[in-house]
């Protein structure tokens, strides 16, 4: 259309069936002229089209002839374009001036071109996008041959549905304001060849790529010019729920595709090395990647094609990477040859970060040596990505964390690093240094540093065979001059002595020479302990610390053979009190013996934990900075993205907290320990070498890097403190008694009553403790301990002192009471009013005796060995009053009165030992019976309620209980839950069986074709049909159809089956999205359609409004036990659940349950998946879900008892 300046396609124009051979230089609107407007109004339609639908050609030679020549093209797009077979559906070669709008209303679709459906080549050309491109055999491609070109992504800017992927970056800038890049048949986003990309907003997701890089991937290589510098910023918005290396099926005629298999990536960095243009895709201060904290990443791993590893996300957007050029790795290798190590590198890349270090976590790479340690071989580079003139290569040893590698080092030079892997040809052991992640100045900015050199098998058999090692160093270097005495060095080695220590220029050395008895050492190491004066250096200061172990091995008539091993690096702030969070563990007391204690308790030097039955659940206290609240806190390790959360204690108290980890990730471990260094995992002593024994309570910091508390994007460095546990000693005689509004009494047994408005708080302090735990700790007095063997005598003594001896012959019974909770580990707890107490009778007592109670106040069992003596001599003794009962003496106590208590009536002495009940000593048993197999309980007096148990044996596989026979005849005399009185005798009971009804089950998940199952894997809408479709019991009836369900898609009869049913719905477009992941609020309200259940009407979660469209399912599937929300009180409606998460609400749902034990001895025959461990928290219920079985239950209430699988 030459000379034409305006034209509109208005809104019911159409132009339609063009053919022509000379599809790419031909359109349906051609425009060949500058200084032409173009709008296409919202209803015009483009279709059917041999060629282009829009071409735009720009006149680059009289750009080249004129620097002022400007094409002037003004092009708007809000109309619909479809059908176009050919170069483009727009296409915009050499303009130097082009701006192009795709409105909201655009829908650009199903059209099959060559190079993509917006194809871009020239510069100066501007886009904005808000319209939709999708059902394309092709996305956007940004091929520029002149550069300079970006397009503009707002809210409603849609790529989806492509066949090929959505937008190929190669020259010019993507600019992601907003708006969605999904479920396309390759990349997300690709960026290479100078193209640069900044996500500020919106949302990449669900795209799948037989490739690398399922939602962006950044392959560096340079542009065409020096100019066009590759990058990547990811800077805000939401990349999730992409796929890399899956089996893409295309059916190219109905513009649809299918993925299968795939692996779950969100990011990669690519490179190819097959040319020598491409081995140039390297990085540099000016060309790499970088990935801001704000961005919301499903998938933290980022993938690094070249050596097929992942990188944790750095999430921080100083935080630059990328791979590392071929001739700084070159220099790396270089020096490792030197060392005598390994020439290949494991694994490179390059990285820069302005905070002033590194810490990275990586995978462990293919052809990593297990036994051998890992270096970190480390160079400062120039602008360019080489090593810089006259930069040395320094080593660091690399810890591993999270079943992969953590490197860190220290990093001030601001073009960067690069950074390679390396592995020594021999062992000779490992060096560690730690230190606190930060000091305040007001403690004096002293560090406590702990360096350790742990000798290595190889280095010791080589000593054992005689060889000598010389010339033995440990050297710290200090980045920063700090103030170190030597002589205060703690130096613990059994395999080699002192010879010097000095701290010149920054260094701390320390020359070792090998002891003459070492051949005897207990431990092959050395440790190294001292302080750091850093005060001199100020506020917001770094200090760094690295170092190396050093010797020698003399040999003839050649060099010696060097010993050298790089230790890790270390980094402590300096920070003043105001600035930093402080987290310290709170104190705590407790009765040996508890249970239910806490679930990670490190048994281990290297993490290892166990759930210990009687350590108690740690509480952590915080000191804040002004203006910041706990609530707002996250607890932040940055090199994982793993994150904490602080939450009361007790769900109210607002001083002392619990940290509850994120999602999938491992919980706070806390390690106690002993003076002498031991770790334990039980509060047991020996009780007699001391009254109480004092542990040492700390977090286990292991492989954790540094962890910072955030508040919104603002870090504060934290602060440790550890704490004390106490424990006091109890006997093996000790009874419970659980706290009860009305209690009842049984002979011989304590009891304890508080009214139901009496609260306990823990260690008498204002947290309070679980009710459902609390007991009378019923003890006897411990005797004896390593310096006092007469404790009861003392008592005795006291107790007639006090009497006046008002008896001619005392008897005793002495007892310690307390009240603890006995699920938190036996932890000390104070009752808020007084409670009452039920002493039972002594033996040969009763209600007709006449008795003293007294009680010895404030004589707690925290009283040192040598001071109970004194302690009982000067204690107050104060007579308590009491009402007799038929059983018991009952008498209540104040909040604060318990400790050791005296009954004395006239009698003979007796030795004090545990009451025994009424007058008569004769007890009996009840036997259960069945075949060759007899269960004991006991004991009982004559007189005494026996309630039959049930439960006491395991069923014959088809059988259930029916009762008990007081003969082997089958005749039922007692049901389980009957009571009888105890006679004179001891009582056999024979089980009676009868046969159960079977029923069955059938399996409604089947894994995937590689055998997994993925259990934390979040479910896909069209996933959770189909567990429910496998579950209707009739599967006939109308079907309903959505436009991106296809009749011969996997899911489609399950899908089309439920929606007829009304069991699911889709979306006002006609759409299901199947490939869609599932919110909580979506599962919910599918479940309670499949159940036909009703809606709820109370729900008290608060992020469930009410008038929200799933209020009532929510309601509904809470109220009925099927679901619950998170620790903090919300139910995250909008969350997306994963697969074992459904599994085990439908089994709940259901009332079905696995059988563990069945389970186990049929473990062969089940269907069994590779990514499902017995350890894993729903291995029970997705063993359930896959694998059908005939089961028999005695009722409704009753588990499962398995009979057969099929």
């Amino acid at each position: 259309m030459k000379k034409i300046r305006s034209l509109v396609l208005g809104e019911h124009a159409a132009i339609n069936s063009i053919r022509t051979a000379e599809v790419n230089y031909h359109g349906a609107v051609t425009i060949m002229d500058h200084n032409v407007d173009f709008k296409m109004w919202n209803g015009a339609v483009i279709s059917d089209i041999d060629g282009a639908g829009i071409i735009a050609f720009g006149n680059a030679e009289a750009a080249k002839n004129d620097e002022t020549y400007r094409d002037n093209f003004d092009l708007s797009v809000d109309g619909e374009i479809t059908n176009v077979h050919g170069w483009a559906a727009i296409r915009l070669p050499n303009s130097n001036d082009l701006e192009l709008e795709i409105g909201s209303n655009a829908n650009i679709h199903h059209n099959t071109t060559a190079n993509g459906v917006l194809y871009i080549q020239g510069t100066g050309i501007h886009i904005d996008m808000d319209g939709n491109v999708h059902h394309n055999t092709q996305g956007i491609k940004m091929y520029a041959n002149y550069g300079g070109h970006s397009i503009t992504m707002h809210k409603n800017a849609k790529v989806e549905y492509n066949l090929d992927g959505g937008i190929n970056v190669a020259r010019g800038t993507l600019t992601m304001e907003g708006g969605s890049i999904s479920n396309n048949g390759g990349s997300g986003v690709s960026v290479s060849t100078g193209g640069i990309f900044v996500m500020n907003n919106g949302i990449i997701e669900n795209n799948s790529t037989s490739g690398i890089g399922g939602g962006v991937v950044f392959t560096s290589t340079k542009g065409w010019t020096d100019a066009e510098i590759p990058r990547v910023e990811l800077r805000g918005g939401t990349i999730q729920n992409n796929y890399m290396n899956a089996t893409i099926e295309i059916d190219e005629d109905n513009f649809t595709f299918t993925a299968k298999d795939g692996t779950s990536n969100d990011i990669a960095v690519g490179t190819n090395n097959e040319t020598e243009y491409n081995k140039q895709s390297f990085s540099h201060i000016d060309r790499n990647m970088s990935i801001s904290d704000s961005m919301k990443i499903g998938n933290p791993d980022i993938y690094l094609e070249k050596y097929n590893v992942v990188l944790k996300n750095p999430a921080d957007i100083d935080v630059k990477f990328g791979n590392a050029s071929s001739k700084v790795i070159q220099t790396l290798l270089d020096a490792s040859d030197i060392n005598g190590w390994s020439s290949t590198e494991l694994a490179s890349l390059w990285c820069q970060d302005a905070s002033g270090s590194v810490e990275l976590l990586m995978s462990k790479p293919s052809g990593i040596v297990d036994s051998m340690p890992v270096y970190a071989a480390v160079v400062a580079t120039d602008e360019t990505g080489n090593a810089l003139t006259d930069a040395s290569v320094v080593f660091y040893n690399v810890t591993e964390k999270a079943n992969g590698l953590n490197i860190a080092f220290p990093a001030p030079n601001a073009t960067g690093y690069a950074v390679a892997l390396v592995q020594p040809t021999k062992d000779y052991g490992t060096m560690n240094i730690t230190a606190p992640n930060a000091v305040t100045m007001e403690d004096g900015a002293v560090i406590d540093y702990t360096v350790t050199y742990e000798m290595s098998e190889n280095l010791a058999n080589r000593l054992v065979a005689g060889e000598n090692l010389e010339n033995i160093t440990m050297n710290v270097r200090f980045d920063k001059n700090v103030n170190i005495d030597p002589r205060q060095i703690t130096y613990i080695s059994d395999m080699f002595d002192k010879f010097n220590a000095t701290y010149t220029g920054d260094t701390l050395t320390v020359t070792c020479s090998m002891k003459e008895n070492w051949q005897s050492a207990a431990s092959k190491n050395v440790t190294l302990k001292f302080a750091a004066d850093a005060s001199e250096l100020g506020e917001n200061a770094v200090v760094t610390a690295s170092g190396d172990f050093n010797g020698e091995f003399e040999r003839q008539d050649v060099s010696p053979e060097v010993v050298f091993v790089p230790a890790n690096a270390v980094q402590t702030q300096l920070v003043a009190k105001e600035s930093c969070v402080t987290v310290k563990l709170a104190d705590m007391i407790v009765y040996m013996g508890g249970e239910q204690g806490f679930d990670h308790v490190v048994n281990d030097e290297n993490g290892q934990v166990e759930s210990s039955s009687s350590l108690p659940e740690p509480g952590f206290i915080f000191e804040l900075p002004d203006g910041i609240n706990i609530n707002e806190i996250r607890f932040v390790e940055e090199t994982s993205g793993k994150t904490w959360q602080a939450v009361p204690y007790d769900g109210e108290s607002t001083r002392v907290y619990k940290l509850e980890s994120g999602i999938n990730q491992e919980p706070v471990r806390v390690e106690f320990t002993k003076d002498d260094g031991t770790k334990v995992v039980s509060d047991e002593f020996k009780v007699g070498d001391a009254l109480n024994q004092k542990l040492h309570m700390a977090i286990y910091k292991g492989a954790v890097g540094t962890v910072v508390a955030k508040v919104g994007n603002d870090k504060y460095p934290i602060i440790g403190q550890d704490a004390t546990l106490e424990v006091r000693g109890t006997t093996n005689q000790v009874k419970y008694a659980d706290v009860s509004a009305n209690p009842t009494l049984q002979v011989g047994a304590p009891a304890l009553k508080a009214d139901s408005n009496t609260t306990f708080t823990i260690n008498a302090g204002d947290v309070f403790a679980s009710k459902d735990g609390i007991a009378l700790l019923f003890d006897n007095i411990i005797e004896n301990t390593a310096s006092e063997n007469n404790r009861t005598e003392l008592l005795k003594d006291r107790a007639k002192t006090e009497l006046k001896n008002s008896y001619n012959e005392c008897a005793f019974d002495l007892k310690y009471l307390d009240l603890v909770e006995r699920h938190n580990g036996n932890t000390w707890v104070k009752a808020s009013k007084d409670v009452t107490v039920y002493w039972p009778y002594p033996e040969g007592t009763d209600k007709t005796t006449e008795f003293e109670l007294l009680h010895f106040e404030d004589l707690h069992r925290d009283m040192s060995n040598n001071e109970v003596a004194g302690d009982i001599a000067s204690c107050k003794v104060s007579p308590v009053k009491f009402t007799k009962l038929d059983d018991h003496i009952e008498f209540k106590i104040g909040s604060g009165g318990f400790s050791p208590f005296a009954l004395v009536w006239d009698g003979k002495a007796s030795d004090g030992g545990s009451s025994g009940g009424s007058h008569t000593s004769n007890t009996y048993y009840v036997r259960y019976h069945n075949d060759d197999d007899t269960v004991k309980d006991g004991k009982f007096i004559p007189g005494e309620t026996v309630t039959v148990k049930g439960n006491v044996f395991t069923a014959p596989v088809g059988k259930v209980l029916a009762g008990w026979s007081l003969d082997e005849d089958g005749k039922v005399d007692y049901k389980v839950g009957d009571t009888f009185r105890m006679p004179g005798s001891s009582v056999d009971l024979y089980a009676v069986w009868k046969d159960a009804e079977t029923e069955s089950h059938s399996a409604y998940i089947s894994g995937y074709p590689d055998g997994t199952v993925g259990p934390d894997k979040t479910i896909t809408r069209a996933e959770a049909a189909t567990m429910f479709y496998n579950l209707l019991a009739d599967k006939n009836g109308d079907a309903k159809a959505f436009t991106d369900v296809p009749a011969n898609q996997w899911c489609a009869k399950a899908v089309m089956t439920l929606a007829g049913k009304g069991v699911i719905s889709g979306y006002p477009d006609g759409t299901f999205k199947p490939n869609a992941p599932i919110t909580r609020a979506e599962f919910v309200t599918m479940a309670m359609n499949f159940a036909n259940a009703g809606k709820g009407t109370a729900c008290s979660f608060p992020d469930v409004p009410q008038n929200m469209w799933y209020y009532g399912a929510i309601a509904g599937a809470t109220q009925n036990g099927w679901i619950s929300g998170y620790p903090d009180g919300t139910f995250g409606p909008d969350r997306y659940i994963t697969r074992a998460e459904v599994t085990s609400v439908i089994n709940r749902m259901e009332n079905r349950a696995a059988d563990m034990s069945f389970m186990m001895e049929h473990l062969k025959e089940l269907r069994t998946f590779s990514d499902l461990s017995f350890g894993h928290w729903a291995y029970g219920s997705m063993m359930e879900a896959a694998n059908g079985h005939d089961y028999t239950r005695a009722d409704q209430n009753s588990y499962e008892s398995w009979v057969d699988i099929h």
